[in-house]
């Protein structure tokens, strides 16, 4: 008998791992337990949601939680993580119903909204959506060295620089709120986005004032920056030295849209950025609970007594989004996509206008 959709139980944890090994990693045993630890330590087998059937995992869909910063306003996220089903159990909807309770389980636990790392229609059905708007710069190395800083070194990581990563990368806009165990399973896997990584801090004489965590496999010559935090001349001024140590012709690096004075730096450099979607979908899941969450944000960008004007509501699957004079009306999709997104046609004008989108959240080493 099919039990769940529930939370792993201990005894089945060796099961959810030879599901999650073949499915998603080619049977190689034991890989999705270490290279996501986020998702697969023991504290947080409760957000790993499973069916049974006759003692047996069938069915997985995983899920972190973690506080984000956007704009100085605290949210609530979920990461939907190593979604499988065995192959004798698929098409019969079985994801689907995990899918949903993990869910009900995110809103119950006063989740604001779901990134997920994939696009499947079992995701876009639910009302997942393509949003935010980041740059992918391709560094060569004549940008490289226009860019040069002859005061900054890279040196490899040691885990006494976590607290300086930490420290860099909660300068940013947009962010994840980070416990340090996130930092500590980093340092201890050097895996990250389904890669093995090289872990670099980025120093001016001895004070540490950026980082760049890279795919080990500088694929066709190429070094992907699957992180970076810090100075935005330190970061630029380090490129050449990053080239070098990698024995690279290029650095591919993702900016996110309020990376504003690094962008400017490469571009000026000659460096073309190519405009892409944040990875993977988000998924609304409490509406009446983000917007509020957002308020610091509505505040910066016109004021605190045009923010109180600003009213949200649902009604169904209707999500209603007013200024006081005018009022949308969109489906769970279409409110992802205005609070994060970047439409090629405007969904609002007036006060609205000016308050969305919001910073969008990045991955990085919060990949699941």
């Amino acid at each position: 008998m099919m039990e769940g959709p529930r939370p792993v139980a201990n005894s089945e944890r060796a099961s959810l791992g030879q599901l999650v090994d073949k499915a998603l990693m080619g049977g190689a045993e034991g890989a999705m337990f270490r290279g996501y630890p986020t998702v697969f330590n023991e504290e947080n087998s409760p957000n790993c949601l499973v069916l049974v059937d006759d003692g047996r995992v069938v069915t997985h869909v995983g899920m972190t939680q973690r506080w984000a910063s956007i704009a100085g306003c605290t949210v609530r996220v979920a990461c939907i993580a190593s979604v499988a089903t065995d192959e004798a159990y698929r098409n019969r909807g079985l994801a689907s119903q995990v899918f949903a309770a993990a869910c009900e389980k995110a809103f119950a636990e006063g989740v604001d909204f779901m990134m997920i790392s994939g696009g499947r229609s079992l995701y876009r059905r639910a009302g997942a959506v393509d949003v935010g708007r980041d740059f992918i710069a391709a560094i060569d190395a004549g940008a490289a060295a226009s860019l040069h800083a002859r005061d900054i070194r890279i040196d490899e990581f040691v885990e006494g620089d976590l607290d300086a990563c930490a420290a860099l990368y909660d300068t940013r806009v947009a962010r994840f709120v980070r416990p340090c165990d996130d930092w500590q399973w980093l340092a201890r896997s050097r895996s990250a986005m389904s890669r093995d990584v090289d872990m670099n801090m980025v120093r001016r004489r001895d004070a540490a004032c950026g980082y760049f965590i890279t795919g080990r496999d500088n694929r066709e010559g190429v070094t992907d920056v699957l992180e970076f935090a810090g100075e935005n001349t330190a970061i630029a001024g380090a490129l050449k030295s990053l080239l070098a140590r990698r024995s690279s012709r290029a650095v591919k690096m993702r900016l996110q849209q309020n990376d504003f004075a690094l962008k400017s730096l490469l571009e000026n450099a000659g460096v073309a950025l190519t405009p892409e979607k944040t990875m993977g979908t988000l998924l609304i899941i409490n509406f009446e609970q983000l917007m509020p969450r957002l308020t610091p944000w509505f505040e910066h960008r016109i004021g605190v007594a045009q923010a109180k004007t600003l009213s949200f509501r649902q009604e169904g699957e209707r999500f209603l989004f007013s200024d006081g004079g005018n009022t949308v009306a969109l489906d769970r999709g279409e409110a992802g996509v205005a609070v994060f997104g970047y439409p090629e046609k405007p969904l609002f004008s007036g006060l609205l206008a000016q308050v969305f989108p919001a910073p969008s959240l990045y991955y990085g080493i919060n990949y699941v």
